[in-house]
């Protein structure tokens, strides 16, 4: 504080100095000085108190210092003004409110940029500034809220806008580095190289100021060192750093450090004076009520007055109305609402109250036009800045009630709460009511609330592809997050539970404030670098794009918590230290340049962050599961004091009411009425809500959290509704099925009647039938002969007329042949005539005398014209014009003149005439025609002779053949006649072989199908009421698959049967012995699963069905690996692919198994998972060119529907956030005491009758095959009905595929009838070992449940099952059944008892004994429930008893507590009626030092214990170990410990040696034993103890140690939690069968370790563990002694009988000395650690003294191991002496006498010489306790 003060008066003076330019030191008087002094001292001192003390101060100061130096006012009011006038200096006070600037509001301006100056303000600005041009560091301290940073910011501002100033800003958190704050300090300094030295400075002719703000705040390290902070008092020390790679140093020139923070407390530690006193420190004090007032009301009045708001608003602001309310609210809600662990962000500061007017400002002069208006207005703004943050009902009413009366107080306006609250509708201000341009919004109350939905949703249809039900809170919480996000530097923080709907509303919050929606996408190996670029893909988006952008961030994308370091620092000052590099400045300045030159801005990145800090708004969407919320916002301040916080409650009834509506309105079932439909919306809220009281209830009993969000609520109704439909349609169809087989059944039964009677009918008629049949055949055998004889009669006339007809024709035929011949003549010669043309023909007419032979030929014409044969005639036939016509158309077959003419003319004709010769050759053509045609003329009137007798031929032919027909027509009839009576004898013949068979089918079809057809009746009625009964029975189904999962057995039946009530309540239909497996379980199916490894207790079977029916993957809480067998069993031939969550490549082998569909289980999954596998988890698909796309990783890959995964854990006692019920479906398959017990069975009948066994497995996998092939039999069977056609009897196929289908039913029956019968002889046989199942079950869960006593006692159940079948194979033989029974229960407890006894400490072993024989004794009915749970609980609180008599002197509780025993049995009414009746007795009882022993043997022993407990509770434990004695035996309550040796031989070179450790415990030098035991050399021994750096050395020694053999030793695992994951995936090959191969069987790992909870559990599990501690008690010492002795050793000595008495006493003295620290200061003086070294040093010196050839020396014996061994840890004096006498009590002559005593009690005593295992057994028979 006194450099504090000498800097503030140097920088007072320096600054005046430069101001006149002088040597003020010259110049002022003493008084001057004083008064300078005294302000200064105020300044210095004063100022860093808390404002209420400034008074005080200033009475000190007025006490001190003379009047004259003292301002009238306050020394904090004012300035000193040093004043120099003509030379003079003079020094006068001036308040600082003289020098206060005024407030000037521009319209329209930020609200950020509205700063109104106090003098609190100019004050600390002053020295500020003075501070900053003197180059004096300055630290601000002050409560948050106070203005520090606006102070500092705006100060170094205005010096900035000098051009001298150069700023960096810095916000520490808690995971501020000293490596990045350097980093960032000096990317903005120049480095500069002078004379060798670097040099850091600013720009030239700058000073750079580095303002630090939450300096405090850095997690303090190992050593409570803050390393920022000590880089910055190095930089001001040095005025430098080193180089973080050279290590050189780089001087930093012309830098000023300015620092701020809060008070320690909440995240912020103390800062040491080292850093400190090199600064000028200042407090800003909290405000008063007047400053808040002023600025405030400034701020207020300036914006009602320059909008020109209605008078009455104003006056709001004039009468301070809205200020002085809000200071108010602000100050209640300050002392009335603190911070918690729970409500951890209870921090109200100032910025809260300036939030509340900064949503004020946001109303508009056209809008409120009323005072009621502005003050709901206000109302609504406080509710949302104050009330949203708060986490229950009862602190939400605390705040509405004083907001009413505050409002009341304030502005004269009466509310009731319900009023202002629940109103409709609800009081609710949004900007976006009315769809316009963000800058045109206006902000106003919602007076339509209808209308508000529709908007929204408007939105939601048109910017989203959500879906979302608008209930009331989700309308309240979208409007919320609208607010912030609309205004500048509004950042939101919704805290909310995984799956409450933080993503969704803040997608749809974002697209109602006009903001694009950002976030980042998690994947593998996402790291701090792809964070930074994806925030500056993000600031580039706002602050050059000028977006405006939503960044979205939730709890499940902090992989690392550095990232919200980085968002802590864009929240406080918009950047993010050391994010940009050179490049990212280039792209911001380049963005910018345009804009930044119209703007006239000078510097761009100033600019920039500016428009970050306004318009990129972070949500963050934060978990308040566990702790760590508090640690983050304890971490990073900004996250509380930046952002609007709203707490996410559960949802409402009417909420969850509204989404059941939404999603089952369009349900369409029959018997769905209007109130049903209600009734099963009520039903879904019940099942909801009490699921999650349930969950209250399962953490109070199990500490285990199991969660139900939104999302659970959401899968309970889309799986009823897609169950409901399933089941419906399964039913239906099969009740379809049945119908349609009883139907033809009953049709056949339906015409057998029928059948038979047209049988009887038909017969008669067959009969004359026949008869007539036979007399038809007689007369057509008559009639057949006689048309036989007509007809060949008939035939011999038929081939006389046809050989008479052939003749004819083939005269005919000649004939014709000739004329054929002779046309083509003819027609050559009518050709010729073609040659000849009128000319031709008037030629010849001119000749009158023509040439004979011309003549001769005009003459044949003139015959062959019938014309004259004169000249004349025949000139006149030639000049006729149609001549040649006449020619060419004469008929010459009638012609039957001859003409002669010889061929010699025709030479001759050529010469004397053409035309004439043509003529003549037609003439000639003609004649030759003529002639032949006469031959054929002769040849047809021969034919048509022949003809007509063919005529009268055939006439007569006719005629008979007419006979002939008569004869056939009537024989015809007869056949027709025979075959019409034949065909209907056949048919009817036919008709009685068909109704015979018919009836024969009918028989087989009805009774061989009677069975199913009785069957089918039931089944048909039994389907129609299960489908009446639906609506009820798949709604519970479907609530156990959306969420028993998690549950216990007890949990699930206890919801069954809540849900079944409020079902029965609400009248929906439901089964009356509702029973989940028959509602949506396969018998067959599930058959199948318990052959395929699945518990055949009812939790497992729900279990796969859940699995089955779950809408998500399931995850297997497997701790016993049950569901990982089932699971690989059952999916073995589907080609199962088993994966490690920590498997190198694990992304590729899942992008496989997605893309070709093959079934995926990944083990020991930890309690959280990989954000790459969310796509994959939440089912986000997107089709591409109608594919099915996932993406995993950074990949899209193409999903195949056939994909299943699988999710299992060790982990036995999970803690999974929200997170994981959201993505998965948590199943517990922990096993069950009826499912472990049926295995234990299993096992022992394995190894006792393993025949039985075999044949047991295999008639379970037959009656599973064969009651499959029974339902594939019977739906074959009425698939063959169903599809039959026509008359069923006919289907002669149908009914022999019935008939064998039958006879392979009735085959499948008879055999699983014989298999039934020889499993329950095989179940009778094993019962038999029933009792040693139940025995090894109930131990198992003792052991399971300890692991809640501490983390280390863990066993797996498959170390527990090898223990188990040791014993069975291992133990003593005998046939008779009872006694071999005997024998397995008791070594199965011994052994049980014994191996896991080795693994606790003393202090657990009573409490492990008891509660085995507590189980035992529970299970046996020995024990009743209601002893357990008052001896357990205590007396019930509800139970009065009755008045306690003045005889009897005990306590209220004791009184009350032995009332309520006789409440739980009979027989403890003796002794409370001895205690009315006799009460020296029961005071005798109490006296006494032994109560067990006087209780009445007709108790039984736990009865005894619980009077010992009421009577004498602290002789509780004594009398468990007598009750565990009496009921188990002595070997039960002794607390040996174990050999290594012995343990040892139950290790191999894959089982890991566990040392589990206790203060002053260390086994190294016991195993250094055991390796020269076995002949290790120090080569082969490995010791590594673990801490910082020594992972990788133990690694490399367990990689190195497999292959040689060496013995590695790990100690104090418990230092190297780091390395423990590395530990367990090293250990995982031991598991490996391909790796065992390769391993050395010599080698051994062994670790030691103190209990903690991040052991590895697998490596717990499944090792050998032996704790190591000192022992309590004389008798555990001295056993130990004399575990750690060998043989040899006790052997080994010249003097062996002294050696061996000696020896004894020695172990007996150590005991004691050991034993007396329990007594404290009564013990020993100080507290000395004696531990197993000094008695081993004193052995050696006992037998070196022994073995010396004289007497014992007595005397050097006690002063060597009393002086020395012992005593050299002895610093007192008294308890050397003290030591001594005790020694010499166990060290002198007459300890060498058998029967020496060594005690007063005379129980310890030295025994006769013995051998080691004689000892043992003696030490054994000690006293269980001692006394004192």
């Amino acid at each position: 504080m006194a450099v504090g003060l000498i800097k503030i008066l140097r920088m007072v003076i320096q600054y005046y100095n430069q101001q006149f330019n002088c040597n003020l030191r010259d110049e002022i008087s003493k008084k001057h000085i004083e008064k300078i002094y005294v302000w200064v001292f105020a300044w210095a001192v004063g100022a860093t108190l808390i404002s209420d003390d400034y008074p005080k101060f200033e009475r000190i100061v007025a006490d001190t210092f003379p009047v004259e130096v003292l301002p009238r006012g306050s020394l904090f009011a004012c300035l000193v003004r040093i004043t120099k006038t003509d030379g003079l200096v003079d020094i006068n006070y001036t308040q600082w409110n003289d020098i206060i600037p005024q407030f000037e509001y521009t319209k329209g301006m930020s609200y950020f940029d509205m700063v109104v100056q106090t003098k609190e303000t100019v004050a600390h600005g002053w020295f500020l500034e003075q501070a900053v041009n003197t180059n004096c560091p300055m630290f601000i301290t002050g409560v948050t809220g106070t203005g520090k940073t606006i102070m500092v910011n705006s100060t170094v501002e205005k010096l900035r806008d000098d051009g001298h100033i150069a700023l960096m800003q810095i916000t520490f958190s808690a995971k501020t580095a000293s490596f990045t704050t350097q980093l960032s300090i000096e990317q903005k300094l120049q480095t500069q190289r002078k004379k060798g030295r670097t040099i850091l400075m600013p720009p030239p002719g700058k000073k750079f100021v580095v303002f630090v703000d939450d300096v405090n705040m850095p997690s303090l390290e190992q050593y409570g060192a803050q390393p920022p902070i000590e880089l910055l008092r190095q930089f001001i020390d040095y005025r430098g750093v080193y180089d973080r790679k050279s290590f050189n140093w780089k001087d930093v020139d012309n830098t000023i450090l300015i620092c701020a923070c809060g008070p320690p407390g909440g995240g912020r530690s103390p800062i040491t004076v080292r850093f400190t006193r090199h600064f000028a420190l200042l407090s800003v004090p909290n405000s008063s009520d007047e400053t808040l007032s002023w600025i405030f009301s400034t701020i207020l009045k300036a914006f009602l007055k320059n909008n020109h708001f209605k008078s009455e608003i104003v006056d709001l602001s004039e009468n301070y109305s809205i200020v002085n309310a809000t200071l108010q609210m602000y100050s209640e809600i300050q002392k009335a609402l603190l911070p918690t662990p729970e409500k951890s962000h209870y921090v109200f500061n100032l910025r809260d109250v300036s939030k509340i007017f900064q949503g004020i400002l946001q109303a508009k002069p056209m809008i409120y036009q009323k005072s009621e208006q502005m003050v709901r207005l206000w109302a609504h703004e406080t509710c949302r800045v104050l009330m949203d943050r708060l986490i229950n009902q009862q602190d939400q009413d605390w705040f509405k009630e004083n907001l009413v009366k505050n409002i009341f107080l304030f502005f004269k306006i009466e509310y009731k709460v319900n009023e202002l609250f629940d109103s409709q509708p609800p009081l609710i201000f949004a900007d976006f009511q009315k769809r316009a341009e963000l800058a045109d919004r206006i902000y106003e109350e919602v007076r339509d609330y209808n209308q508000l939905i529709k908007v929204i949703n408007e939105y939601m249809m048109e910017y989203t592809k959500m879906n979302l039900v608008l209930f009331k809170d989700a309308i309240e919480h979208l409007t919320r997050i609208s607010r912030v996000l609309r205004q500048q530097r509004g950042h939101y923080m919704l805290v909310g539970v995984g799956g409450s709907g933080k993503k969704s509303l803040t997608q749809l919050g974002a697209v109602l404030a006009g903001c694009k929606i950002e976030t980042i996408e998690s994947k593998k190996n996402y790291g701090k670098k792809e964070f930074k670029e994806d925030l500056f893909r993000m600031m580039c988006a706002v602050g050059i794009d000028n977006r405006l952008v939503a960044f979205s961030f939730s709890d499940t994308q902090i992989l690392q918590e550095g990232f919200l370091e980085d968002v802590n620092n864009l929240l406080n000052s918009g950047e993010v230290p050391n994010m940009l590099t050179k490049d990212d400045l280039e792209i911001i300045n380049q963005g910018l340049q345009a804009e930044a030159r119209e703007l006239k801005i000078n510097d761009i990145y100033p600019y920039f962050v500016q428009k970050i800090r306004s318009n990129l708004h972070v949500v963050l969407g934060l978990s308040p599961i566990g702790g760590q919320l508090r640690v983050r916002l304890r971490m990073f301040p900004s996250l509380v004091n930046c952002c609007t916080i709203e707490w996410l409650h559960k949802w409402p009834q009417e909420a969850l009411m509204s989404v059941a509506e939404m999603f089952l309105e369009s349900l369409e079932f029959d018997g769905l009425t209007k109130d049903m439909r209600q009734n099963l919306y009520q039903m879904c809220v019940h099942v909801h809500q009490s699921v999650e009281k349930k969950c209250d209830e399962f953490y109070a009993a199990l500490k285990r959290n199991v969660y139900v969000t939104p999302k659970s609520y959401l899968d309970l109704i889309e799986s009823y509704k897609t169950l409901l439909m399933m089941k419906k349609e399964e039913l239906q169809s099969n009740k379809m099925k049945l119908s349609s087989g009883l139907h033809k059944l009953h049709e056949a039964n339906s015409i057998i009647s029928d059948l038979k009677v047209k049988l009887t009918e038909m017969q008669p008629i067959l009969k004359q039938k026949t008869i007539d049949q036979e007399q038809l055949l007689q007369k057509l055998q008559i009639d057949s002969t006689e048309a036989n004889r007509v007809k060949q009669l008939v035939s011999e006339e038929e081939r006389q007329v046809n050989e008479q007809a052939s003749r004819i024709k083939e005269t005919k035929a000649e004939a014709d042949k000739i004329l054929n011949e002779a046309i083509p003549t003819l027609n050559a010669a009518t050709e010729a005539l073609n040659t000849l043309n009128r000319n031709d023909i008037s030629e010849i007419k001119s000749n009158n005398n023509p040439q004979p032979i011309v003549r001769f030929t005009l003459e044949c014409v003139s015959i062959l014209f019938e014309e004259k044969l004169d000249w004349d005639s025949i000139k006149k036939l030639l000049a006729d014009p149609n001549f040649l016509s006449k020619m060419k158309g004469l008929d010459v077959g009638s012609k039957l003149k001859q003409l002669v003419i010889q061929n010699l003319f025709q030479i001759w004709f050529k010469k004397v005439s053409v035309a004439a010769k043509s003529i003549c050759e037609w003439v000639r053509a003609v004649s030759e025609f003529t002639d032949v045609n006469n031959d054929v003329e002769k040849k047809k009137s021969q034919v048509e002779a022949m003809n007509q007798q063919l005529d009268k031929a055939n006439k007569v032919l006719l005629q008979k053949q007419s006979e002939l027909a008569q004869v056939v027509r009537k024989v015809t009839e007869l056949e027709i006649q025979f075959n019409q009576n034949k065909q209907e004898k056949d048919r009817l013949d036919q008709d009685i072989q068909t109704t015979e068979q018919r009836l024969i089918r009918a028989e087989e079809l009805t009774v061989g199908l009677a069975d199913e057809q009785e069957r089918w009746k039931i089944k048909v009625e039994s389907l129609a009421e299960e489908i009446q009964l639906l609506l009820g029975n798949v709604f519970l189904g479907g609530s156990t698959v959306a969420y028993m999962g998690p549950f216990t057995g007890t949990f699930r039946n206890q919801l069954i049967q809540n849900w079944m009530e409020k079902a029965t309540e609400l009248t929906i239909p439901l089964s009356e012995k509702y029973n989940f497996e028959s509602v949506l379980g396969d018998a067959l199916e599930i058959q199948q699963w318990a052959a395929n490894g699945l518990p055949n207790d009812t939790v497992s079977k729900s279990n796969g069905i859940i699995q089955k029916y779950s809408r998500s993957y399931p995850m297997f809480i497997d701790p016993q690996l049950q569901a990982n067998t089932w699971i690989k069993n059952s999916y073995r031939d589907h080609n199962l692919k088993v994966l490690k969550i920590t498997q190198e490549g694990l992304i590729k082998h899942i992008e496989n198994a997605v893309q070709t569909g093959i079934p995926l289980l990944l083990e020991d999954v930890q309690e959280q998972l990989d954000n790459f596998l969310e796509p994959l988890l939440l089912k986000q698909f997107n089709v591409i060119n109608r594919r099915k796309m996932i993406k995993i990783g950074d990949r899209e890959v193409e999903f195949d529907p056939n994909f299943k995964l699988f999710f299992s854990t060790k982990l036995a006692n999970p803690q999974f956030l929200p997170e994981i019920f959201i993505r998965v479906t948590v199943i517990n398959f922990t096993v069950t005491e009826q499912g472990l017990e049926e295995q234990l069975l299993g096992d022992v009948v394995q190894i006792e009758k393993p025949e039985m066994e075999e044949e047991k497995k295999d008639l379970i996998k037959r009656i599973s095959t064969g009651n499959m092939n029974l339902r594939k039999n019977e739906e074959k069977i009425l698939n063959l009905l169903a599809n039959s056609k026509g008359m069923i009897l006919d289907n002669v196929d149908l009914i022999e595929n019935l008939k064998i289908s039958k006879q392979d039913a009735i085959q499948v029956k008879e055999s699983l009838v014989t298999q039934e019968q020889k499993s329950a002889e095989i179940e009778a046989a094993r019962q038999q070992y029933l009792p040693v199942a139940t025995r090894g079950s109930l131990l198992y869960f003792v052991i399971a449940d300890f692991t809640l006593v501490d983390p280390m006692y863990q066993f797996s159940l498959n170390y527990f099952k090898r223990l188990y079948q040791n014993v069975i194979r291992n133990s003593e033989k005998n046939d008779d059944i009872k006694i071999r029974i005997n024998t397995l229960i008791d070594g199965i407890t011994e052994t049980i008892y014994s191996n896991v006894c080795r693994g606790l400490f003393n202090q657990h072993k009573r409490i492990f004994s008891f509660l085995m024989t507590v189980k035992i004794q529970l299970n046996a009915k020995q024990i009743s429930f209601g002893e357990w749970n008052l001896f357990v609980r205590g007396a019930s609180l509800s139970v009065q008893p009755p008045a306690m008599p003045n005889t009897v002197k005990l306590s209220p509780k004791v009184w009350n507590e032995l009332y309520q025993l006789t409440t739980v049995h009979q027989n403890f009414i003796q002794i409370y009626n001895q205690t009315l009746t006799n009460f020296k007795e029961i005071e005798q009882l109490i006296q006494s030092d032994n109560p067990w022993s006087l209780l009445s043997e007709s108790l039984t022993p736990f009865q005894k214990l619980m009077i010992v407990k009421v009577l004498r509770e602290e002789e509780t434990l004594y009398a468990m170990t007598y009750y565990v004695d009496a009921i188990l035996g002595k070997k039960f309550t002794s607390n040996n410990q174990a050999s290594i040796e012995d343990i040892f031989n139950d290790t191999d070179h894959k089982t890991p040696f566990i040392f589990i450790l206790s203060q002053g415990a260390d086994p190294l030098s016991s195993l250094m034993r055991l390796a020269n035991q076995k002949k290790i050399s120090s080569e082969k021994l490995r010791i590594i103890s673990l801490g910082q750096g020594q992972g990788i050395i133990a690694e490399k020694a367990i990689e190195s140690g497999v292959k040689s053999g060496d013995w590695v030793i790990l100690q104090n695992c418990h230092l190297g939690k780091s390395f423990m994951p590395t530990l367990e995936k090293r250990l995982e090959w031991f598991e490996d069968p391909e790796l065992q191969s390769s391993f050395n069987t010599g080698f051994r790992l062994m670790l030691t370790s103190m209990p903690c909870d991040y052991f590895p559990v697998s490596v717990l599990q499944n090792s050998i563990k032996l704790t190591t501690e000192p022992p309590k008690g004389l008798k555990s010492n001295m056993f130990k002694s004399y575990t750690d002795l060998s043989s040899e050793q006790v052997e080994n000595c010249e003097k062996k009988e002294p050696w061996k008495k000696l020896l004894y006493s020695l172990a007996f003295f150590h005991a004691v000395v050991q034993e007396r620290r329990k007594f404290g200061p009564l013990g020993w003086n100080i507290r000395y650690e004696f531990n197993d070294s000094d008695l081993e040093t004193s052995y050696t010196l006992l037998r070196n003294f022994l073995d010396l050839p004289q007497d014992i020396p007595w005397d050097a014996i006690v002063y060597v191991i009393g002086e020395i061994t012992y005593g050299g840890r002895v610093t007192d004096d008294w308890d050397r002496r003290c030591l001594l006498t005790i020694l010499t009590k166990f060290i002198n002559e007459d300890a060498l006498n058998d029967g020496y005593s060594f005690s007063d009690s005379g129980i310890y005593k030295q025994p006769g010489e013995m051998n080691i295992d004689g000892y043992r057994n003696l030490i054994n028979k000690f006293p269980d306790f001692e006394k004192p």
